[in-house]
């Protein structure tokens, strides 16, 4: 394309044009920049130009053969849906000054009639993001902008090949007044004749002015910069790089103190981090691939640096010198006997400031292998400077679930759910569809083991707490091969016999929030109970099957405590079950049975667990994809992950059940979970 597309069969051996001229044929240099139309001489970049409107992208749908878009530099959309005979022109996008710059058309490789626009308007100085997408081939705009920082050019876009909602956008950035500029530069220095450079590899010593960089330039431009913080990294050895014949000791110490003079005039407003003093040599190590100090400024933005600061999660100028100025004082004194290399960091300092947290490790995306949910929880545990498994001030162990992306909810039909593990009927899985994305955001620590009687008497004990079935006076119970409310029951007669280490039972949602409270107050953490899409990923810990070891549900066997071939508390026979023993008849030991890939152990079955949600039949419809907190109100809270008196289709990964905040069972309990995953806590 030029001003025309046109179209090839053969691979580029001949071609055959397919459209008139698409653009509003405009010469280019009559054209006002930044406000005044300027002379072909003050155009530094006419040269790789057209110097009349130009076709700048152009696609053709994967889905539908002959429907084409090309775009424009002076503000047109041209869509065809015949191969080229006819077009149709679009000079007007919601929110966009006209004669747009149009960088890149996508046509959607999920929806024959999407198609994504990138467009900038930086020759009048705006330099917003322009993004956009079309459902209906052109006619109508709207704009996906969202979040995507101010001064930010969109050149390019993509779509995933797999995941219609991910999208890539390729960016240029310009700084603003919060913002911060670092430029870095590796290399040797020189001074010569008055002036300091800085060398690249092609750099001639007797061509300075057009082979090298002139520091003077430098430090120039980044005062020009509307940048509120300017740091100038400087890789380089303040000696002389010519040859120890052609200079003589006056001269070679004239140019290294001129070198060091000029490098330590930093224009107020700008700090420059060197690698060395005055006089000393800028080491390198080929197993770095770098020079040493550049490799542990490298290393200490990666997030070292912040790990011997203040733990924050970012790392500020001080922290990045005090490490980079100790670890290359380190190396140069094992390696490089008798000699010095300290970086120094020049200007006038005010204060100090972040140069950017630490990067994250990816969220996980399932399916994924437990291997790999080790790994990211790993990955997870290093950048946050935390343990995967830790120990409370009460002796109750977390485990650190790392953020991610998985499919909430059933992938069965309820009348496949039904036929294939019968015991319940089709309504009762009704809301488990429709199944939907779901990303977590942010890691968060859940509870290893249920909560325990042993805990929850700690927290009686403390508190003076009574239970909802204390004061009530009854909890529902099995009793004569039914369930009904039972009076008596609670959490310390449950009516069989429990110790210390079975989960609690018989309490409410209301108990088991108060007992997060007080959790909360004792150990210094904010504790929770799990909203239902962290519960379900926890669960998950990967897998997308009926049941996180699989589909089959006498492959759990060792795996969980449910309704099986062990019976009921009074000898009887459940009617649907789980086809091997566990050995319990009611609850049995917290982490009795094999944990899942997260390391989490009972998630499905010994006691159901409640949620912090709200329960809405019609949630999944509407639920974000982003941490979806659940329904705002209701009458019901949602529980999760079977009990040991429920049969296999009550104890899958997507199952959900509600109940008042004030119902309360002897297979009821929860575990509790931390969004506290910060270094300080």
């Amino acid at each position: 394309a030029a001003q025309s597309v046109w179209k090839s069969e053969d691979r580029g051996d001949s071609w055959t044009r397919v459209s008139p001229d698409l653009t509003r044929q405009i010469f280019r240099l009559e054209q006002p920049i930044m406000g005044r139309t300027w002379s072909i001489d003050a155009l530094w970049d006419h040269g790789a130009m057209s110097k009349f409107s130009t076709i700048t992208t152009v696609a053709e749908s994967p889905l539908v053969e002959g429907l084409l878009y090309a775009g424009t530099d002076d503000g047109l959309i041209q869509v065809s849906e015949d191969g080229g005979k006819s077009w149709r022109k679009i000079d007007k996008l919601p929110g966009v000054p006209d004669f747009f710059f149009v960088n890149k058309i996508r046509a959607s490789r999920h929806d024959k009639d999407t198609v994504f626009a990138a467009v900038d308007n930086h020759k009048t100085g705006d330099f917003k993001p322009y993004l956009l997408r079309s459902v209906d081939r052109g006619k109508t705009w709207t704009s996906i902008a969202g979040d995507l920082p101010g001064r930010t050019i969109v050149w390019s876009l993509a779509q995933d090949a797999v995941r219609k909602d991910l999208l890539f956008a390729g960016t240029e950035g310009y700084a603003a007044q919060d913002d911060l500029v670092l430029v870095s530069f590796s290399g040797h220095g020189v001074h010569l004749d008055g002036k300091s450079y800085f060398c690249p590899a092609e750099a001639s010593l007797d061509d300075p002015q057009t082979t090298m960089v002139p520091l003077e330039l430098i430090y120039q431009q980044l005062e020009a910069s509307k940048a509120r913080q300017k740091l100038l990294l400087v890789d380089a050895c303040r000696n002389d790089p010519r040859p120890s014949g052609s200079r003589d000791a006056t001269s070679h110490q004239r140019s290294l103190k001129g070198l060091a003079d000029q490098l330590a005039a930093v224009p107020a407003g700008i700090l420059a981090l060197s690698s060395s003093a005055a006089g000393q040599i800028s080491w390198e190590d080929e197993q770095f691939g770098h020079g040493v100090f550049m490799h542990y400024v490298m290393e200490g933005l990666s997030g070292q640096a912040d790990v011997q600061g203040n733990r924050d999660g970012a790392v500020s100028l001080l922290e990045l010198y005090a490490y980079s100025e100790l670890q290359t004082k380190r190396w140069v004194l094992r390696n490089k006997p008798g000699y010095l290399q300290t970086p120094e960091l020049l200007g006038k300092i005010t204060g100090d400031f972040p140069l950017g947290r630490k990067a994250s490790p990816p969220l996980a995306q399932a399916p994924f292998s437990a291997t790999a949910a080790r790994g990211h929880q790993q990955a997870w545990a290093k950048y946050l400077g935390q343990p995967i498994d830790l120990t409370n001030t009460q002796g109750m162990k977390l485990t650190l679930i790392p953020p991610g992306e998985f499919v909430m909810g059933s992938t069965l039909s309820a009348e496949e759910i039904d036929r294939r593990l019968p015991g319940g009927k089709p309504e009762y899985y009704a809301d488990e569809h429709p199944h939907h994305a779901v990303r977590l955001t942010r890691p968060f620590y859940l509870g290893t083991h249920e909560v325990t009687v042993a805990d929850f008497r700690r927290f009686v004990t403390a508190t003076g707490h009574k239970t909802t079935a204390e004061k009530e006076g009854n909890a529902l119970g099995y009793k004569d091969g039914k369930w009904e409310e039972v009076a008596g029951l609670n959490w310390q007669q449950p009516g069989f016999d429990q110790q210390d280490t079975h989960p609690v039972t018989c309490v409410s949602w209301e108990d088991a929030s108060a007992f997060c409270q007080w959790l909360s107050r004792e150990d210094g953490r904010s504790y929770r109970l799990p909203t239902e899409a962290e519960w379900e990923y926890a669960c998950r810990a990967g897998t997308e099957t009926i049941f996180f070891w699989g589909d089959d549900p006498d492959a759990g066997e060792g795996y969980l405590n449910g309704a099986d071939e062990t019976g009921t508390l009074d000898g009887r026979s459940w009617a649907y079950k789980f086809n091997f023993k566990d050995g319990y008849a009611a609850t049995s030991p917290v982490g009795r049975f094999k944990p899942n890939a997260f390391g989490l152990y009972d998630v499905l079955g010994n006691v159901n667990e409640w949620c912090h949600d709200w329960s809405d039949g019609s949630y999944y419809a509407a639920s974000p994809v982003d941490d979806p907190p659940g329904a705002a109100a209701g009458s019901l809270r949602v529980r999760r992950g079977g009990s040991w008196s429920y049969e296999p289709g009550f104890c899958r990964s997507a199952y959900r059940i509600y109940a008042t905040p004030g119902y309360r069972s002897v297979s009821l309990g929860f575990r509790v979970a931390s969004s506290s995953v910060d270094a300080s806590k």
